[in-house]
């Protein structure tokens, strides 16, 4: 898969249409992907690819496509695991969130395939975000500390510092990111929790602590982040801090924000 396809999948799926509308390199990709690609592994990398740009339909299409029907298919609890997946993500978008949330919950399993159970565990974090829910997040706030602490992966720790956030919680989880921030962190690490705290800053109306911390480290992210999510995930940052202030007046918040609003579109959609 290209890395120009890498890049669009996170990013462009929030403004996907409702119909499959692939960005012209994702389409190039699948129509090359069978002289690269064979068996299971072509139709696992396409379903997956319409899973990601939100085409549910064409997904379920790929992974019957794979074989993934027979019984004894060895791959067959990947299968069941997206398939399951892929409806909770349709019920979600009509509305059905108890449905979306049940699903979700079940598939967030150790017994699920890795790939089935990270997708779940991010997909009802990002629904409880949306949606709290109490009960639902107790369950699921020992998977995503095992994703954040054992499996290094910024998005569980953005999720366990960013939900349920308010003003009183809000110092604690800024002094404690402040220290992580500040404990000697290889650069990477460093500059994901640089990132969440300046996201943590935002969602706490400070915003303009946010835009200082994000403005210095710019160059940083620019150089040293190869993880595409969170390099789309803090131009996304970027562009709302600018844009609040571009609304306050600020003349040069103005053209800031307009710049990041058009590298995000250039991002969701380079056509």
């Amino acid at each position: 898969m290209s890395r120009t396809l890498v890049l669009l999948i996170p990013l462009f799926a929030a403004l996907c249409p409702a119909q499959c509308l692939l960005p012209k390199p994702a389409a190039d990709s699948l129509a090359q992907l069978p002289m690269q690609q064979t068996g299971f592994a072509r139709y696992r990398t396409e379903a997956v690819t319409y899973l990601e740009f939100r085409c549910y339909e064409e997904a379920r299409a790929a992974i019957d496509r794979g074989g993934c029907r027979d019984e004894t298919f060895p791959q067959i609890q990947w299968c069941k695991g997206m398939t399951a997946f892929i409806s909770a993500r349709v019920a979600w978008n009509q509305g059905r969130l108890a449905d979306a949330k049940k699903t979700l919950s079940e598939l967030n399993d150790e017994a699920q395939v890795q790939d089935v159970n990270v997708r779940a565990a991010f997909a009802l974090a990002e629904l409880l975000s949306q949606y709290p829910d109490p009960a639902y997040w107790e369950r699921l706030r020992p998977t995503l500390e095992f994703l954040g602490a054992e499996r290094d992966m910024w998005r569980a720790r953005h999720y366990l510092y960013t939900y349920g956030l308010d003003q009183s919680n809000a110092p604690a989880r800024v002094r404690d990111l402040t220290k992580l921030v500040n404990s000697g962190l290889p650069i990477r690490q460093h500059l994901e929790n640089l990132f969440i705290l300046g996201d943590v800053l935002r969602r706490a109306g400070r915003s303009t602590e946010a835009l200082l911390l994000v403005t210095s480290t710019e160059d940083d992210m620019g150089k040293y982040v190869v993880d595409v999510e969170l390099r789309g995930a803090y131009v996304r940052l970027c562009a709302a801090l600018w844009d609040a202030r571009a609304r306050q007046g600020d003349p040069e918040a103005v053209r800031l924000a307009g710049i990041y609003a058009a590298a995000l579109k250039e991002i969701y959609d380079p056509r």
